[in-house]
């Protein structure tokens, strides 16, 4: 098929987003995997694994279970400890301020009125998360490629 070598594998997505074979077929049967169908194969644009695997990651935790981890100083994202400014004086907003020690996800309190605020947040942060890893997928093909001359 023209254009095929332009599409992943429900193998090769699974290996790209770290999932079982299992877990990309259910995504593809639910919808929430772009892909179309060749035969018995799935077809899966490489645009689509890095809306599926953020999709996925923000699904796993509710806006409410998120503000929970924040109120115990865990980051909502990936749960490693939040710290805030040290040196801030009672007077400033700056003791307000939290940020992740390990993810670099940062907030300040008082601009957080909902759970759903937070999400947003997180979402957001998510997404830099995998253009992030994104990149060094590319570097990291790009300097193989290099190792090979």
């Amino acid at each position: 098929m023209e254009g095929q070598d332009l599409y992943l594998t429900a193998q090769q997505a699974a290996q790209q987003l770290s999932m079982s074979l299992s877990r990309i077929y259910r995504l593809l049967r639910a919808g929430k995997l772009e892909a179309r169908k060749q035969g018995s194969t799935w077809l899966i644009p490489p645009q689509a694994l890095t809306a599926a695997s953020h999709s996925t990651l923000l699904d796993r935790l509710t806006p409410e279970r998120e503000q929970s981890l924040a109120e115990r100083g865990l980051c909502p994202v990936c749960s490693a400890e939040l710290v805030q400014e040290e040196n801030a004086d009672d007077s400033s907003w700056a003791h307000e301020f939290r940020e992740c020690t390990q993810c670099g996800f940062s907030f300040h309190e008082h601009a957080i009125e909902s759970p759903e605020d937070l999400h947003k947040l997180v979402a957001r942060h998510l997404t830099h998360l995998e253009k992030y890893v994104q990149a060094g997928r590319q570097a990291s093909r790009a300097l193989a490629r290099r190792r090979k001359l």
